[in-house]
């Protein structure tokens, strides 16, 4: 199979795989599997596909909500009525079709939202009701493929955002890592104004947008690839959702969701993936002798030493306190010592300039943990986490791996 039918194929299961009856997916299954073993062996088509992951389309994300109320009145009918319908819906730019089965309605911000299961799938999901085109009831009752308290469940934790002003329009002001430069040139989004040509590996984008929850979703695709810069509402808003509020780094449950989905990838395509643990010395020193405020400080320092240190693919974490987590996918553990070793040799040559002029220098102890399979989560930070109290009783200012002495 060559990567260019790969990649279709993958696309195809990605975007297509909630619509596919289950006797098609189970006849395309291998194919899907193969698909994914040529992408693990083509660096430049893989990479390719996780750019159109971050990418959504544009005229989805700035579309305003305008649902058509004989559909509505369609969709409430059937939830009522217990009953399970097909439709025809709007979904990056095609129609398509789906039969589902409606379990619960939600209203948010003006717009309606569905909660469905596609065919006989059991991933519950919000259908946005706007993109539904066409509604036909069928004789036979829903019968969604999860238990009441499964369905009880669903809806207790719904997922959309409560702060959207749909109608609005808002100026965004954001800041994209450069590596997304082309992709956003390729296709500006709707309203934009002005887009900066690439500085430090950064670039800024200028928009006035509608203020919808797509474009929520959307922002919260690109992870820790984007900055939300203004408004200030929004920046709160999602920012403190991803990031720690000090510095600005990839907050620890952020870190969770996307190490669990580094741990799936590694034991799918058997490529090396390292996280190293960063643990400052004597901070409680820090504290006691500067004050909190110089605390902070001292955090954000080494906050800003991660990001200029580590590479584009690297992942910094605020992992809590003096704790700073990096994770490095494809890197194995000597490649990871070696980057942790320049972490550490950075810090300790980067002094940090108080705001009452004084210079401090800091150092961390750091650890490395590596795997090519898939161990627990906690497995992987614990054996970080190990070898980073051996580099802090073996004199701190040092890197330990796993498994070293």
């Amino acid at each position: 199979m060559t990567p260019a039918h790969a990649l279709l194929l993958s696309l195809a299961q990605r975007w297509l795989n909630d619509l596919l009856p289950p006797s098609i997916r189970q006849e395309l299954a291998e194919d899907f599997a193969t698909a994914e073993e040529t992408l693990a062996g083509h660096p430049a088509a893989a990479a390719w596909l996780e750019n159109t992951r971050l990418l959504q389309h544009w005229e989805d994300v700035l579309e305003d909500p305008q649902p058509d109320p004989v559909i509505t009145d369609a969709l409430r009918q059937a939830l009522f009525e217990r009953r399970q319908i097909d439709i025809t819906y709007r979904k990056g730019g095609t129609t398509q079709q789906a039969r589902l089965h409606p379990f619960g309605w939600l209203q948010r911000n003006g717009a309606n939202y569905l909660a469905c299961t596609f065919w006989n799938f059991t991933n519950p999901l919000w259908l946005s009701v706007h993109r539904v085109q066409t509604v036909t009831p069928v004789d036979e009752p829903a019968r969604p493929p999860l238990s009441l308290a499964q369905q009880a469940a669903f809806l207790a934790r719904s997922p959309v955002p409560a702060t959207a002003t749909h109608g609005a329009t808002i100026t965004l002001e954001v800041e994209f890592h450069a590596g997304l430069y082309e992709s956003i040139c390729d296709r500006p989004p709707r309203g934009t104004r002005a887009i900066d040509q690439p500085n430090d590996g950064c670039f800024r984008l200028l928009a006035e947008v509608a203020d919808t929850l797509e474009l929520r979703w959307w922002l919260l695709g690109f992870n820790e690839q984007v900055r939300i810069l203004q408004p200030e509402s929004l920046k709160r808003e999602l920012q403190g959702l991803l990031f720690d509020r000090l510095t600005g780094l990839v907050n620890r449950h952020e870190f969770a969701r996307v190490l669990q989905r580094r741990l799936a990838e590694t034991q799918r395509t058997r490529q090396p993936l390292s996280l190293v643990m960063v643990d400052l010395d004597h901070f409680k020193q820090v504290n006691d002798t500067f004050g909190h405020e110089g605390g902070d400080q001292a955090l954000t320092h080494v906050a800003q030493c991660l990001q200029d240190t580590c590479r584009s693919m690297d992942l910094a974490v605020r992992y809590g306190g003096e704790e700073f987590v990096v994770l490095l996918p494809n890197t194995t553990s000597a490649e990871a010592v070696e980057i942790a070793e320049r972490i550490r040799s950075t810090l300790e040559q980067t002094p940090l300039t108080l705001k009452d002029g004084t210079s401090l220098y800091l150092t961390a102890s750091l650890g490395v943990a590596s795997e090519t399979g898939q161990p627990l989560a906690k497995d992987l930070l614990q054996r970080a986490d190990a070898a980073m109290y051996r580099a802090k009783e073996g004199g701190r200012n040092r890197v330990c791996a796993d498994g070293s002495p």
